[in-house]
């Protein structure tokens, strides 16, 4: 049970601000009684927590003490069990100092927060974002509920797919937009930082974010996820265009090391992908048709894989026809050059001029090739 509870808190991250003292949650869901339960779970600094409390009547209550507020995982289980299913519900709560009140007639998904002023200003981001969180779900119910002998026509979905990726990027475009209202116009307010955190999450761009972050007040900034975030930030320099790439070595299939400096005096496409990322073997037939077209004309390819399968790993090079170099670790999201970059999402590519240093990154289908073609005009 412990276990289940932990991976669900995983869904919030933790946000603090510098205040201390004591909390106390109060709820009331409907008339819930046994076996229902709820459990609360949030981490920080001094590690994990984990509490349960039984409905009496429908309420419930939670106390405890904290150094600074923290946003909080609430699990509403109907049968007792600590585990997402369809007898369960999850919301997150900002514990802070005070008495924070949680009131719902039926259920935890329409519970109203009260007593708390981050908590009003997490409200106020999410009712800002219901319009295209709506359009989000409806995309993704897409693909949920196609049929199965669709899933399973390789042709219709590769179309498919290609469009759907193209209307979710339209909309987390749209929803990076009033993310970043909300943070110039919220500066002193730690949930900003969510928002922060959630623009372009999966390939954050150091030009986007770091204006935004230097709009927020110096007291946001200075709270423990604040400066984290401003650590990511340093992080993130390292593939930005303009700056010199970082020198890697890993070994190709047969265990021989290939070094990045090893291509220096050509121009070099560095790939980030694995042979489980769908995204990353769609588009693995444009870049097999840039190294084909641009190749004999000075483009070399490296390509580190994220797998921790080498067998997986071999028979995807061979299967999407890749002649070019491939290298990795087969540590997952740990590769070691995956980590040294900042990637946390595939796939993702950076291309190096002659003298190894950034020229572009992120290009994919058309952008890919449009780049190459000024490159080697």
């Amino acid at each position: 049970m412990k276990k289940n509870l932990m991976i669900l808190m995983m869904i919030s991250p933790v946000m603090v601000l510098a205040q201390k003292g004591n909390y106390t949650l109060k709820g009331k869901i409907g008339n819930l009684d046994s076996p229902a339960k709820i459990y609360l779970g949030y981490k920080n600094a001094k590690g994990e927590f984990l509490d349960s409390a039984d409905f009496k009547n429908g309420q419930f209550e939670f106390k405890g003490s904290l150094e600074e507020p923290t946003q909080s995982t609430l699990v509403l289980s109907y049968t007792g069990v600590a585990a997402f299913n369809k007898f369960s519900e999850s919301m997150s709560v900002y514990l802070e100092q005070g008495t924070i009140l949680l009131n719902s007639t039926d259920s935890l998904r329409n519970a109203v927060v009260t007593g708390s002023k981050v908590n009003a200003d997490f409200k106020k981001l999410k009712e800002a974002l219901k319009e295209t969180d709506a359009k989000m779900d409806l995309v993704t119910s897409s693909l949920r509920d196609l049929p199965a002998d669709k899933k399973k026509d390789k042709a219709f979905m590769g179309e498919f797919m290609k469009d759907y990726i193209q209307q979710q990027k339209a909309i987390i475009d749209l929803q990076n937009g009033v993310r970043a209202s909300f943070i110039k116009n919220n500066p002193n307010t730690v949930v900003s930082l969510i928002a922060l955190q959630n623009i372009d999450r999966y390939r954050p761009e150091y030009a986007i974010l770091a204006p935004l972050y230097n709009s927020l007040s110096e007291t946001v900034k200075n709270t423990n996820e604040g400066k984290a975030f401003g650590h990511k930030l340093d992080r993130m320099k390292v593939m930005e265009v303009g700056v010199m790439a970082l020198p890697f070595t890993q070994n190709d299939p047969e265990g021989n090391p290939i070094s990045l400096s090893s291509f220096k005096g050509k121009y070099v496409l560095v790939d980030f992908w694995a042979s489980w990322c769908s995204p990353c073997r769609l588009e693995n037939p444009n870049v097999v048709k840039a190294y084909n077209a641009y190749h004999e004309k000075g483009l070399e390819i490296l390509s580190v894989s994220l797998d921790k399968n080498k067998e997986a790993w071999v028979n995807a090079i061979k299967k999407d026809g890749m002649p070019w170099n491939h290298v990795s670790d087969l540590k997952f999201w740990k590769n070691e050059v995956a980590v040294m970059y900042g990637i946390n999402a595939v796939p993702q590519n950076m291309l190096l001029d002659k003298s190894g240093r950034i020229i572009a990154k992120n290009l994919r289908g058309d952008a890919l090739s449009a780049k190459l073609a000024e490159v080697f005009k």
